[in-house]
């Protein structure tokens, strides 16, 4: 009989279970210094592209272009030319205030607002007045809006509102203000939201003895409004004008009086 004797080495085995653990990858000493190395390569880059990104705002933080809007009565450029800003200027260099105050001088320009892009660019918004009538006086023709500014008449941008007359003004006056215009501007503004009034009424005049006379735009109809109740005289002339002109024709009628309460007064042709 043969016996097994293990003459196996204790250290032997030892060893070779040392073998059969799994090795780490590297010392914690190398893994601090890798991570050190990666974090100084992710500040270079951080850096580097605050100093990019900062450049790019510092440039663009100029300005580069003027954009205007709202304008039509005003010409893109000589609202530029007032504004006077120039070009590569930083917007701290501006004086808002005082830019939006030169264009407001303009003669329709109302209101007047500057915003500065990131971009860049320079925009300029502005409101226009509104003209609301045309002031004959003589060879002297001009618009005024509801504040009774008076406005340039620009060739090419006719404004189709009501001929008006009565008003003496000199050459030196900008803005109407008299008791006469009042009266007229409030009937302008009541005759604009009535659809009759607005589309049928061609002229108006201011006379010291009737108060407000218009000429229809269909044959001439001589219309007096007086000076009292305007709003009654244009809802009236509504009336009239859809109920018995549209029946009768405009040819019928040569003058209709509306200052009277509870009856309108006619000449017929």
């Amino acid at each position: 009989m043969t016996l097994f004797n293990n003459t196996s080495d204790p250290g032997k085995m030892g060893k070779s279970g040392e073998n059969n653990v799994p090795k780490t990858s590297g010392s914690p000493e190398k893994k601090a210094r890798s991570g050190g190395k990666l974090f100084l390569v992710v500040l270079i880059v951080a850096i580097a592209g605050g100093i990019a990104l900062g450049s790019y705002y510092n440039r663009m933080a100029y300005v580069k272009s003027i954009e205007v809007s709202g304008n039509y009565f005003t010409d893109h450029a000589t609202i530029v030319t007032k504004a006077a800003i120039p070009i590569n200027i930083s917007p701290d260099s501006i004086s808002f205030i005082a830019t939006i105050e030169r264009i407001e001088t303009l003669p329709y320009i109302k209101e007047a607002m500057l915003r500065k892009r990131p971009s860049g660019k320079m925009e300029i918004k502005v409101i226009e007045r509104e003209p609301i009538g045309l002031l004959i006086n003589g060879s002297r023709h001009q618009y005024f809006d509801a504040d009774g500014i008076l406005l340039p008449v620009i060739a090419g941008k006719s404004v189709d509102v009501p001929l008006v007359y009565g008003l003496s003004v000199s050459s030196a006056v900008d803005t109407l203000k008299s008791d006469a215009f009042q009266e007229i501007r409030n009937f302008l503004i009541i005759a604009k939201n009535d659809v009759v009034a607005a589309s049928t009424l061609s002229e108006i005049a201011w006379t010291k003895d009737e108060g407000i006379v218009a000429l229809s735009t269909e044959n001439g109809i001589r219309i007096v409004f007086g000076s009292i109740n305007l709003a009654e005289g244009i809802r009236n002339w509504n009336l009239f004008y859809t109920q018995v002109i549209g029946v009768r024709g405009p040819s019928e009628f040569s003058t209709v009086d509306l200052r009277y309460n509870g009856q309108i007064v006619t000449r017929e042709s």
